[in-house]
């Protein structure tokens, strides 16, 4: 790969692939994003009308028309860590999908009609957030797990109501003006081509920032004390899900967070084994630990079942009778890492012939956090290392008991009620 700086500060990483024939990825990540959220629901609206807003001197509408029938688009989305604009496109249309972004970063639209057709959208949303166990889980669960923090969840269907496209504005045009910039170009394209077109968009906006600010204060979040926490919808569906968690710490101690990946791979297996002896295959249990890279130590093992809402306690005491054996620290055996670990390898090997994995999990914040590189290069060899005694150690240190959280959703009536 090759990485660039321009005298503006807008950096770059550029890497050329056969892995999808006349395909081009392309990511911009700007300024801060949600860490830096002040008013609750914000990002909500911005993810969901920056580009509907088109330009200033274009509608979404006209844009359609304009690039009609070529592969150009723009989404946007709100990230914990950055404003992101990226698209797919061809080799042949790469200059038109730069040109097209540098607008959205200069000269975004903020059309109110976005926002009214955002807030007509909002009762089927909040109809999903509070009636089925998934939207609470996205919703009133994503901010209990991060102890009542407004920037997770969404706010109250009223607060919404009252959000407007200039607060929009306000919030992301310092960071579009002049806030940290990094672009990163992945797929079958002309290298040096490639390098002129960001020279001719990118590279000529005005000064950006050559860091981002710490923001350490906004980068504490707390993972709520262990408990049971029980959040009930209204339903007429019988379906429920218990989530147990576990703290655990974020992304950079790669070593630890590829090790605890592991241990939920191998809880995962136990989970499936037991749920399906003794509830049947009706069940679907999945486990996985979620290391956070911008919220500072924070990150949390789980494991899901979605299940009838009469087995939500039987459930959640099985997930909690195999945590407790794990903790012991004596629990995994070579053979069962093994199981675990060679399609866990044989995933990796074949991720990494992805543009998908080099934008995301490599490239895209490369010069922000220059040891992605380093992770990169040591991903199957350390994978391969994982040993046993490693496993059971960390099992003894994250799955103690009195730091587990269960939560369970479950409609408030039974269907017979």
């Amino acid at each position: 790969m090759t990485q660039l700086r321009f005298e503006n500060n807008v950096r770059v990483n550029l890497k050329v692939t056969d892995f999808e024939d006349e395909t081009v990825h392309v990511k911009a990540r700007i300024g801060s994003g949600l860490i830096t959220e002040k008013i609750p629901g914000l990002s909500f609206l911005l993810g969901s009308t920056f580009t509907k807003g088109g330009l200033e001197a274009h509608s979404d509408d006209d844009l359609q028309a304009i690039f009609a029938g070529k592969s150009i688009a723009v989404n946007f989305s709100v990230d914990d860590d950055a404003f992101t604009l990226s698209g797919k496109t061809t080799p042949d249309t790469l200059d038109e999908q730069l040109i097209l972004m540098r607008a959205y970063v200069t000269n975004p639209g903020f059309r109110d009609e976005a926002v009214t057709e955002f807030k007509r959208a909002l009762d089927y949303l909040y109809q999903q957030l509070e009636r089925t166990p998934g939207g609470f889980a996205q919703d009133e669960v994503a901010q209990f797990l991060h102890s009542g923090d407004t920037r997770f969840g969404y706010p109250p269907r009223d607060a919404v109501e009252a959000l407007t496209a200039q607060q929009a504005k306000e919030w992301i045009m310092p960071d579009l003006t002049s806030g940290y910039c990094e672009i990163t170009i992945v797929g079958s394209f002309d290298k040096e081509a490639a390098i002129n077109q960001l020279a001719a968009t990118f590279g000529n906006l005005d000064e950006r920032a050559a860091a981002k600010p710490d923001h350490t204060a906004e980068r504490l979040v707390k993972f709520p004390a262990g408990t049971t926490k029980e959040f009930l919808f209204d339903s007429e569906i019988p379906k429920a899900m218990a989530v147990v968690h576990w703290p655990t710490i974020d992304i950079f101690d790669i070593e630890k967070t590829r090790r605890l990946g592991m241990l939920s791979a191998i809880i995962d297996d136990r989970l499936r084994v037991k749920i399906r002896e003794e509830l049947g295959d009706a069940y679907s249990p999945f486990a996985h630990n979620l290391p956070s890279d911008t919220w500072t130590d924070y990150g949390y093992l789980f494991a899901s079942v979605t299940i009838d809402p009469a087995q939500a306690g039987p459930v959640t005491e099985v997930v909690t009778g195999i945590a407790k054996d794990l903790a012991t620290g004596r629990s995994i055996t070579e053979d069962e890492l093994e199981r675990a670990k060679k399609p866990q390898i044989t995933s990796i090997e074949e991720m990494r012939r992805t543009n998908r994995y080099w934008m995301s999990s490599v490239m895209e914040s490369s010069q922000e956090y220059p040891e992605r590189l380093d992770w990169s290069r040591t991903f199957v060899e350390d994978y391969q290392n994982i040993n046993v005694e490693e496993i059971n150690a960390l099992a003894a240190e994250f799955l103690k008991p009195e730091k587990q959280v269960n939560v369970i959703i479950r409609p408030a009536k039974a269907p017979s009620e």
